[in-house]
């Protein structure tokens, strides 16, 4: 646990995940810029709607998978040719150490893309008092509850932004230790966002298009059951990568 502890601080406190921040403050101005330039006014949730990617005015949904992998990506290599990973391998397992880059990846995807989203959603409501709004009519995941409760719908939304961060921070691991270049596992699930995109456009599946796992108002057809089996079946593909390179492709680190 302690062990835990330390590389969770590690990648929470450092510059890496200031800069993701960053990244997520700049897409909720940039929304918030376009919103307010003569579309919204300010009421309600509208500073969240604004900042989020309910309506596409804020970049978030192609940024958030660079904003969740550049905290950890490429922890496992630096540490390699600063031969503090093998330090690391003579204290404890590797399966442990394993375990705790998951959960390390894990928790730093989870803050880059849930605290800014949280303090977004707190200071909109300290700002304006809540209150349902129109903004044009939503169709996608939790249309019921966007239509009945704004506020439910914008917390289940924030966590979700959190749980997406989450597994492609792990997304971001596996496609660093497969490559071996920490760059690639910053960049490739953003790729991976693009191109699949592309794919499942010309195949006439644009409701599986990725970007749909964080735009939850991309397209009509999307339902939650949709978007959690897409997120959960690269979650399942990540962490069998890094099983895997673990298992068989460690010798090659240390």
């Amino acid at each position: 646990m302690r062990f835990l502890l330390k590389n969770v601080k590690r990648t929470v406190f450092s510059k890496k995940m200031l800069l993701s921040l960053m990244l997520a403050f700049f897409c909720i101005l940039i929304g918030n810029t376009i919103a307010f330039n003569g579309i919204y006014q300010l009421e309600g949730l509208s500073l969240f709607f604004a900042g989020s990617s309910i309506r596409g005015f804020s970049p978030i949904s192609l940024v958030a998978a660079v904003i969740s992998t550049i905290p950890i990506v490429g922890q496992v290599i630096e540490d390699s040719k600063h031969h503090f990973l093998r330090l690391q391998l003579q204290r404890i397992p590797c399966r442990k150490y394993m375990y705790v880059l998951l959960a390390t990846a894990a928790i730093s995807g989870f803050v880059a893309l849930f605290l800014p989203y949280m303090l977004l959603l707190v200071s909109n409501l300290c700002i304006t008092p809540y209150k349902e709004i129109y903004i044009g009519e939503y169709q996608g995941v939790f249309k019921s509850i966007f239509d009945t409760n704004q506020l439910l719908y914008c917390m289940l939304l924030t966590t979700w932004y959190g749980i997406f961060g989450s597994v492609f921070s792990i997304f971001g691991v596996a496609s660093s230790l497969i490559f071996r270049q920490k760059i690639v596992g910053i960049f490739f699930p953003c790729l991976y966002m693009i191109l699949g995109g592309l794919v499942f456009t010309l195949l006439n599946l644009s409701y599986l298009e990725p970007v749909g796992i964080i735009s939850w108002g991309y397209q009509g057809q999307l339902n939650f059951n949709l978007v959690f089996l897409h997120l959960f079946c690269i979650f399942i593909i990540s962490l069998g990568a890094i099983v895997y390179h673990f298992h068989f492709r460690m010798e090659d680190d240390v």
